[in-house]
């Protein structure tokens, strides 16, 4: 089935922090939801049009949150999509977040801006999908996104832009240094030089040469 939302940051990747990924312990309870990496004051998206239901300082840990009700799609499915952490700390929920409650959003939409507020060491967005009231792993269902399965190693690689941080890139850099790429320092950024040699292996294989890390780029990859 054809991915029925797109990233809220365009693409970055899971956050480099343990604990970054949907349903890892989190204290006393489960982490509801990932954490995208994005700089401070990065632009926060609509992942697929709907209507906003909360856009207002959280009650608990998120900061300042927005909720966006994008109805019942045609998996038959109710979706609800949660952000958190809008702003810097202790910012007026007003002064970074675009949108206000009972506002029709389209995909793609700008909804606040990326920060710290409530319970967050560094700017990410923490992004939460909910299916007829329970919450999911959103990679499955975003566009940008890829589930490659390997034999043995079963890994999720994730499609890349500039400024990913995260295992997947790590891996990323490991195969390209497998192909004579580099040498790259495996540490888990999708910087400059990645970004270079992302470009030099896909001109080298015939692809389109955007420095995005997409299926095909993968599928020569490994």
């Amino acid at each position: 089935m054809k991915p029925l939302f797109r990233s809220p940051t365009g693409g970055a990747t899971l956050g480099h922090v343990p604990g970054s990924e949907f349903h890892n312990q989190r204290g006393t309870h489960l982490h509801a939801g990932i954490d995208l990496n994005a700089p401070m004051g990065y632009p926060i998206t609509a992942p697929r049009r709907g209507s906003i239901t909360v856009a207002a300082l959280s009650s608990g840990l998120g900061g300042n949150m927005v909720v966006i009700d994008h109805g019942i799609l045609r998996d038959g499915k109710h979706h609800v999509t949660r952000h958190f952490h809008f702003g810097p700390k202790h910012s007026p929920w007003q002064d970074v977040i675009a949108v206000r409650a009972g506002q029709r959003v389209k995909g793609g939409q700008l909804i606040g801006w990326c920060g710290t507020s409530g319970n967050a060491n560094a700017p990410h967005d923490h992004y939460e999908h909910h299916v007829n009231g329970r919450p999911v792993d959103p990679l499955h269902y975003l566009k940008e996104y890829q589930v490659i399965r390997r034999f043995l190693l079963n890994l999720r690689l994730a499609l890349f832009y500039p400024r990913s941080e995260g295992v997947d890139v790590a891996e990323l850099q490991r195969r390209l240094n497998r192909h004579g790429y580099g040498p790259l320092a495996v540490d888990g950024i999708y910087g400059p030089l990645t970004r270079l040699e992302v470009e030099a292996f896909q001109l080298n294989r015939g692809l389109v040469v955007d420095g995005i890390v997409g299926k095909l780029t993968w599928r020569c990859l490994l």
